[in-house]
């Protein structure tokens, strides 16, 4: 949104807090849609994101950034949100392997008039190359 363009949020999600107790290294944030609620891998701040096979068309959305880093092999692996198909889309659209998990198996924190906190709504899961390397990251981040 371009009133919160100057907006830095000093603070991590659980599953950045997760994987990075396990001994990953955050390197930094990659593009998605204004507020996720998009199909789409778009803003007003970046350009689109471009799929890494084929620049002329989008990643997907909302997790497109960071399906796209993974597919381009600049990560081993990267967090996606879901809340209607934010990770399986950009996975599905880079060729790389997305999971959702179960709601409740990474603990969503958020503040109380966020949108849906207290719903199974928002999912968090990690995007890989692989699905044996999705299975893995998900329960080291899960056992953590």
């Amino acid at each position: 949104m371009r009133a919160l363009k100057d907006l830095v949020i000093d603070a991590y999600c659980v599953f950045a807090e997760r994987v990075e107790k396990a001994g990953a290294i955050l390197i930094g944030k990659t593009n998605s849609p204004v507020l996720g609620f998009r199909g789409v891998c778009d803003n007003y701040h970046l350009r689109p994101s471009s799929n890494p096979f084929d620049t002329t068309v989008n990643t997907g959305g909302s997790s497109g950034g960071s399906a796209a880093a993974v597919a381009d092999g600049l990560v081993p692996f990267a967090e996606g949100t879901d809340g209607g198909g934010s990770i399986r889309i950009p996975a599905a659209w880079c060729g790389v392997y997305g999971y959702k998990a179960s709601f409740g198996r990474v603990p969503m924190v958020m503040r109380p008039d966020a949108f849906a906190a207290t719903n199974p709504f928002i999912y968090e899961g990690p995007i890989t190359r692989t699905v044996e390397d999705a299975g893995a990251r998900a329960q080291r981040t899960l056992r953590l």
